[in-house]
This record gives structure tokens, sequence and C-alpha cells, in this order.
């Protein structure tokens, strides 16, 4: 199956308040792009009218606006496509994300929260692709991936291990998971291919890209996508 028509939402968040960042942790340089990037590719892969293709980035990437955009959006889709990429953390073991700040509600989003938003689309199927450091915690805690209804598909990829760091590198001028999730979704010119791609070879595409990079670039660095969910209908995804 090949969905249609879908909502898209791609969120970035590079510039962050260093007064939100943890010890250790820093500013980051390409995931806000990256997303925009992304979404592009989003667009041209569902260009119906009956699709609807949503950026948040930066200031715009607070934890309320993407879920006010979310709730907002009237429309009834095939499939909920998500990209959230920004800072991962472990806080006594658990998985948190960090959203832009806002006066409304705090940066700091569980995983019951990511939960909370992947949910919120009048969509039949949902695809999150986390981009963050930690995501494979995520995958642990998600009850949303895990119950899944007979004819509905819910499909999460994380971009690294619950122990791994989720690499941005200067060399693609984005992270190297949103490098790879473009690159299984695009087909280089004058090159003869499918039209569509079964979620399942994107992710082993993507997953080994991002080992391959991570280790060139990185300094040996271990990242290691990783995919939870139930494929109760088969979702193949459209090139571009």
């Amino acid at each position: 199956m090949t969905a249609e028509p879908v909502l898209t939402l791609c969120v970035g968040i590079s510039a962050y308040d260093r007064r939100l960042l943890a010890s250790g942790e820093k500013p980051l340089e390409f995931l806000a792009s990256g997303a925009a990037e992304l979404s592009e590719i989003f667009r041209s892969a569902w260009p119906s009218s009956g699709s609807r293709h949503l950026v948040a980035v930066e200031g715009d990437g607070t934890w309320s606006h993407v879920r006010n955009l979310i709730a907002s959006d009237k429309g009834t889709y095939d499939l909920f496509a998500l990209y959230l990429a920004g800072h991962g953390r472990l806080r006594d073991g658990n998985f948190q994300f960090l959203f832009s700040a806002d006066d409304t509600q705090s940066h700091l989003a569980s995983s019951a929260s990511i939960d909370e938003i992947a949910g919120l689309a009048k969509a039949k199927h949902v695809l999150l692709l986390l981009d963050a450091c930690h995501a494979g915690r995520y995958i642990e805690e998600t009850s949303f991936f895990r119950s899944v209804a007979a004819d509905r598909t819910r499909i999460c990829v994380a971009s690294s291990l619950p122990d791994q760091s989720s690499w941005e590198d200067s060399y693609f001028k984005r992270s190297l998971f949103a490098e790879a999730v473009m690159k299984a979704l695009t087909v280089p010119p004058g090159t003869t291919s499918a039209r569509t791609k079964r979620v399942e070879a994107a992710f082993d595409e993507i997953a080994q890209d991002v080992v391959r990079h991570a280790f060139a670039l990185k300094r040996s660095a271990q990242q290691e996508p990783a995919m939870i969910g139930a494929l109760t209908v088969p979702l193949s995804l459209p090139l571009t």
C-alpha cells in the first residue's frame, strides 16, 4: 500500500537557548535545515492537493506549537509521517526529548508525551522518524507503537540505540540519520528505479548508511538505528 493523502510534519531544532542545555550539551548545527530539506522531499513524494506538509524549526519547535499544529488539522489522512530532530537525553534511565522553550509548558518531553503527539493526527497509519541521542530508549518505552489494530500500521525508526549518540556532520551538513533517510527516499538523476520502496527496505538502507558514516566520520563511533512497530498493512513509501 502506498498511502495517499498524507500529513507530514518535520520538526528540527538546532539553535537551542544555552540555558536549556545540560552539562556537555551544545547547540546543534544542521537539524533545523535538515528538517526543512526533508519536508521538501515529502512534498515531492506526496504532491496531491489532499496532502499537507508542515514544518516547525528552531523557535517554532516548542511542545505546545507542535501539538497544536497536529491537533488543529481537520483533515483525514492515510498516513501521518513525523520527523522529530533535536537533543535527546536520559534522565533516571528514561528518554526525554528537548523541544524549544515557550511560556506555557516544559521543553522536556517524555516518551509518553511523544506518544501523545504521534497519536493526535486523524490518520490511519503513523510513521515516526526520531533523530536524537538515545532515541532507542524511546523505542523501549513507547506504548503507542506497541499497540496496533489489525488494519493499521505504526512504525517508529529511531536514529540510535539507547546508549548511543546521534551524530550530525559538516560533510553532509545534516545529521547522519537525516542524510540516510533522504538518500533512501530519492533516486539519483538518470537512474532507473522502482517508484516505491517498502518501509522495511528503506530502514535497512538507512541503518547501513548511518552505521557506515558514523564509523568513517566520527572516529569509529557506533550509531545504529532501530525500528519498532507493526506492519499489519504493508507500507510503501514513494520515491522522488
